[in-house]
């Protein structure tokens, strides 16, 4: 049987107070796989789901060290050490129109811009959470 933490790879930064959302998503054991958080502290803000959602608005900038056990449904287990980055907030640049985070929705990070994705843009997975999927054409 192979490893059920084996898909989990690492989480991407968050900025404090800001939503943030990553899934870890399993093909690997028996499913259904259970994550647990086994050692050291999430950011505070931050939550995990059994499933392996990660979600919340961290309000703690810093370094945070904690260790997940991913069990399948067979009792096999097996844990890894993270780092999660919170960085601060920052001013935006002068001029700076908007900022989109693809986390599965136009909304604008600087709460600026609010739109909805069009002309074939979408959301797709990302090297380190979502991306933007621009699939559009022109005439």
């Amino acid at each position: 049987m192979q490893d059920p933490t084996s898909p989990i790879t690492c989480f991407a930064d968050a900025i404090a107070g800001l939503d943030y959302t990553q899934t870890n998503r399993h093909s690997a054991g028996n499913l259904p796989v259970s994550i647990t958080l086994v050692d050291g502290a999430l950011p505070p803000g931050l939550i995990l789901a059994p499933a392996g959602l990660l979600s919340g608005t961290p309000t703690t900038v810093g370094s945070f060290s904690f260790v997940l056990r991913a069990s399948d449904a067979a009792l096999v287990s097996a844990e890894q050490a993270f780092t999660l980055e919170v960085l601060p907030k920052l001013a935006p640049p002068a001029g700076l129109a908007g900022c989109w985070r693809a986390e599965g929705d136009a909304l604008d990070a600087l709460g600026m811009s609010d739109g909805v994705p069009v002309n074939g843009a979408s959301f797709a997975p990302g090297q380190v959470g979502q991306a933007f999927l621009l699939d559009a054409w022109m005439m």
